[in-house]
C-alpha cells in the first residue's frame, strides 16, 4: 500500500514538472520569436506549431489562452503567417462544430470567425501566387457556406504539415 502511494507521490511529481517544463519552452520560444538570428526564430516557430499540435488534441481548460498567445505572438512576428490563418480557423470550425447545439449564436460566431480566417489565407495564398492552395481555400469556405458536413471539409495543407491534406474537421 504504501508502495503504490510513493509512486503516485513520484509520478505526480514528475508530471507537474513536466508541464512546467512546457509552459517555460513556451514562453522561451515566443521570446525567441523576436530574435534576430534567423535560426532561433525558425527553430521558435517549428517548436511553438509542435505545442500548438499537443495543446490543441488536448481538453485542458488553460489551453485556449495558450493556443490564443501562441497565434498572437506567430502573427504579429509575420503578419502574413499563411499556417496560422489556416490553423484558427480549423479551431474555430472545430469548436462551431463541437457546440453548435448547446449555443447556435456562439457557433455561429466562431464559424463567422473561421470563415474570416480562411478568407484571409486565400488572399494570402493569392499574394504569394499559390493557386491551387487559394483554389483548395476558396472551395472549402464554399462548402461550409453550402453546410456541406464537416467530415468532408478539406483544409490545406501548410508548411507546419505538409505530408498530409487536412480533410475532416
Amino acid at each position: 500500500m504504501s508502495g503504490l502511494l510513493v509512486l503516485g507521490i513520484i509520478i505526480g511529481v514528475y508530471s507537474g514538472t513536466r508541464l512546467r517544463n512546457r509552459e517555460d519552452n513556451l514562453y522561451k520560444n515566443i521570446t525567441q520569436l523576436s530574435s534576430q538570428n534567423t535560426r532561433d526564430k525558425s527553430q521558435a516557430l517549428v517548436a511553438l506549431f509542435k505545442e500548438e499540435k499537443l495543446l490543441s488534441h488536448s481538453t485542458r481548460p488553460d489551453n485556449d489562452e495558450k493556443l490564443d498567445l501562441i497565434y498572437q505572438e506567430i502573427l504579429q512576428v509575420d503578419p502574413k503567417n499563411v499556417d496560422v490563418y489556416i490553423r484558427m480557423a480549423r479551431r474555430n470550425l472545430k469548436q462551431s462544430q463541437a457546440i453548435r447545439y448547446e449555443s447556435k449564436t456562439e457557433a455561429e460566431k466562431l464559424k463567422q470567425q473561421g470563415t474570416r480566417n480562411l478568407e484571409t489565407a486565400r488572399k494570402l495564398y493569392q499574394e504569394k501566387g499559390w493557386s491551387s492552395k487559394e483554389e483548395q481555400t476558396a472551395k472549402l469556405i464554399e462548402d461550409i457556406n453550402n453546410g456541406v458536413a464537416s467530415y468532408n471539409w478539406c483544409f490545406p495543407t501548410t508548411l507546419a504539415d505538409p505530408l498530409r491534406a487536412k480533410c475532416g474537421s
